[in-house]
């Protein structure tokens, strides 16, 4: 989704932020805007695999997709996804 693209790269900005400037300053010791970054992250990622489990639960619904070909469909987009090439 395309629209997601902007809060997915706020939470990487917020995990650069508590990686590269010194924890002394206050947007790292009071916000600890990295730790927010990867549960945003998180959600993000939890929001778009239900999504795609819901469009695989639609498409079993359908008479002509077999159980063994959507499974199969979905774990090699997981794979391609995390293991990219």
């Amino acid at each position: 989704m395309v629209q997601l693209d902007g809060l997915r790269a706020i939470a990487v900005f917020g995990v650069l932020v508590s990686h590269f400037l010194p924890e002394s300053l206050p947007i790292n010791s009071i916000f600890q805007p990295g730790s927010l970054g990867v549960r945003r992250f998180f959600v993000l990622s939890a929001f778009l695999i239900t999504d795609i489990l819901l469009k695989c639960k639609d498409a079993l619904d359908s008479p002509d997709q077999a159980i063994f070909f959507i499974l199969k469909r979905f774990y090699i987009r997981r794979f391609l996804r995390i293991f990219p090439i």
